[in-house]
């Protein structure tokens, strides 16, 4: 079975290098899985992957510091909602001055 390879790409990170080689593989050689009903989920927004091997940690420092950052303004929009009502408080200069 010799499938056609796509564009391969090369990148680097975290300091070690990187191949992908994408395969165009035709749908009828595809073979489809039975349905056994149960569902699969998958966060895209998480920091971490835990597995049989314990947990393998994906979150970039420098990601963790900028939602660190997102957490805090959070909190002061949801304040400034509280105090001022949500009606009154979005259209203060304030509240769109945190938002920005």
């Amino acid at each position: 079975m010799d499938y056609p390879a796509g564009v391969m790409s090369i990148y680097r990170e975290n300091g070690r290098y990187f191949v992908s080689v994408p395969y165009k593989i035709p749908k009828t050689e595809l073979i489809s899985k039975a349905n056994t009903g149960k569902v699969t989920g998958v966060d895209l927004n998480v920091g971490h992957f835990n597995y049989m091997g314990g947990n393998k940690q994906i979150l970039p420092k420098e990601l963790k510091r900028t939602y660190e950052k997102i957490k805090h303004y959070q909190r002061l929009l949801a304040r400034k909602r509280e105090a001022n009502g949500k009606e009154q408080a979005v259209k203060s200069n304030k509240y769109l001055k945190t938002k920005t």
